[in-house]
């Protein structure tokens, strides 16, 4: 399964070069950029926790966390680089999304499997991402208007509560006050 999910990913960069563009000029970049490749390595992190899933295997949750914050380090860095370098585009927002999406599915997947979080608490997991992809899809297949890819700030925000909420759940018991 993480081989699959890595060629899809691949294969969904390779789709959407197209979109790997400067903003200002439209004219297209050479190479997909270190900001994307940060991207893609935690992409990658995601993939390989859902192949523990998909294949039943259990999950420790020291192994969500290491993989948890290594994605919220390169979910921060990839952004800035970007910035920094002038680099940025919609494929990259793109694949910003994309990868924010599942990591955060998947890590809340194996929470719900480790008996770490509640069904509901996974439905409004859910609701953070499939809301928004719901009225882009009817936007663009419904009124065939474009979908603007990027980020918000409620969504920066929903995805600050989430991540602190995900962290509290992942830490080791005696770092949470609570002792055995």
């Amino acid at each position: 399964v993480m081989i699959l999910c890595i060629v899809w990913q691949a294969s969904d960069v390779f789709w959407h070069l197209g979109l790997n563009r400067r903003s200002q000029t439209g004219q297209i970049y050479q190479g997909v950029g270190w900001a994307n490749v940060l991207t893609l390595v935690r992409g990658v992190g995601t993939a390989f926790l859902l192949g523990r899933y998909t294949g039943g295997l259990t999950t420790p949750t020291t192994l969500l966390l290491v993989v948890f914050l290594l994605g919220v380090v390169t979910d921060i860095l990839d952004g800035q680089i970007a910035r920094r370098t002038q680099t940025e585009s919609k494929l990259g927002r793109m694949l910003d999304a994309e990868t924010d999406f599942c990591q955060y599915l998947v890590i809340a997947l194996l929470l719900l499997q480790n008996g770490l979080i509640l069904p509901w608490v996974m439905i409004v997991f859910l609701m953070r991402f499939c809301l928004p992809l719901l009225a882009a899809l009817g936007s663009y297949f419904l009124l065939a208007q474009p979908v603007r890819i990027g980020s918000t700030q409620w969504g920066k925000w929903t995805g600050v509560v989430q991540g602190c909420y995900l962290l509290v759940l992942m830490l080791p018991r005696n770092l949470q006050g609570i002792s055995s």
